[in-house]
């Protein structure tokens, strides 16, 4: 067999390759390779050392632990439960005061109208206003249904104006009537 200048260089850096690809994965394999370790030892060290320390903080007596090591982890139980404590109590405290907010919440509107009922079929657009949840632009759309509809025949009849639903008639219902 007899090959040219450049046929010789060719096979050359192709054997150079291929020689330098095995040795690179051959070297990761020697790297990378985890063998056969065994790490149940490992683990079962771990899962002793944790049960021992639980069997401290539940009162467990163990043979092999020392005072020391049983008075910090006591030491870290009772400042863990105080903090979870202290997060309850403050998350209780949160809760309770949202509550009395909600059951104590009226607006200003609504303890102006304390006693008064409006009707709704007569009233002015100042006295719409003095509602709770109704502004100019909704005292003018209840004038306007009361114009084009010759009045509310009842109260439940203003939830016909476009933006009073369920809620906020609810909120309206014991200031207004149509007498």
């Amino acid at each position: 067999m007899n090959f040219t200048k450049s046929e010789k260089k060719v096979i050359l850096i192709l054997t150079l390759v291929l020689v330098l690809g095995f040795s690179i994965k051959y070297v990761k394999l020697l790297l990378s390779s985890t063998g056969n370790y065994d790490y149940s030892k490992v683990t079962e060290e771990f899962y002793k050392g944790s049960d021992k320390i639980n069997k401290i903080k539940y009162g467990l007596v163990i043979k092999d632990t020392n005072p020391e090591e049983i008075n910090l982890i006591e030491q870290e139980t009772i400042i863990q439960d105080s903090i979870k404590e202290r997060e309850l109590e403050d998350r209780l405290k949160l809760v309770e005061d949202s509550i009395k907010k909600t059951k104590n919440k009226k607006s200003k509107k609504e303890d102006a109208l304390e006693g008064k009922v409006i009707n709704i079929n007569i009233a002015t657009k100042e006295e719409l206003m003095a509602l709770p949840g109704i502004g100019e632009t909704m005292a003018e759309r209840i004038i306007t249904y009361r114009r084009d509809h010759n009045g509310f025949k009842k109260i439940e009849d203003i939830m016909k104006v476009k933006g009073i639903g369920k809620k906020k008639f609810e909120k309206l219902k014991k200031y207004i009537t149509v007498n």
